[in-house]
């Protein structure tokens, strides 16, 4: 049996005065559902690794080398537009425009296109980054090129004895 899809409007429910334990916690399960798929699909299409992972509400995620996390759970006013989470598992820190190292947009819970929306964003964080390193590369090369000049430029002007005396870095 499938389980019902998540709507932005279950999500802003559990602000709800009103809202009865019960379905409180059908709604949890489902994001704490929901949040596994997007996560686990997030490590596949990032060729990452995924030890174990919990929400970061988890005060005991660390102790024992995670075995004394109980998972934490979905807190509505924390993970209001970004859901954190901790555990063992690796990132693309080296990419500044990487967005899901620590968790991921919470608007992907009711997104029906997520997978389509993490691809994009991938793609784009990838073509950014690449973008950067030509860019540092080409300033290397500029910097090099101007220091070389520079360096030519003082050996026109000293004599063969001075030149003797100064070291190039």
């Amino acid at each position: 049996m499938n389980k019902p899809t998540i709507t932005h409007e279950m999500v802003k429910e559990l602000d709800s005065p009103d809202i009865t334990h019960r379905r409180y916690t059908e709604i949890l399960d489902l994001i704490s559902d929901r949040v596994d798929v997007i996560w686990r699909y997030i490590m596949k299409v990032s060729n990452r690794k995924l030890g174990w992972y919990c929400f970061s509400t988890d005060i005991h995620a660390f102790d024992n080398s995670g075995n004394g996390s109980d998972g934490g759970y979905f807190d509505p006013k924390r993970y209001n537009k970004f859901i954190e989470l901790v555990g063992e598992f690796t990132c693309h820190y080296d990419n500044n425009f990487y967005e899901y190292n620590d968790g991921f947009p919470t608007e992907l819970l009711w997104d029906e296109n997520y997978k389509e929306t993490i691809l994009a964003s991938i793609n784009k964080s990838k073509e950014k980054f690449q973008k950067e390193k030509e860019k540092d590369k080409t300033t290397r090369l500029e910097r090099g090129r101007k220091k070389d000049a520079l360096i030519a430029s003082i050996k026109t002007k000293l004599t063969k004895e001075e030149l003797k005396l100064v070291k190039f870095k």
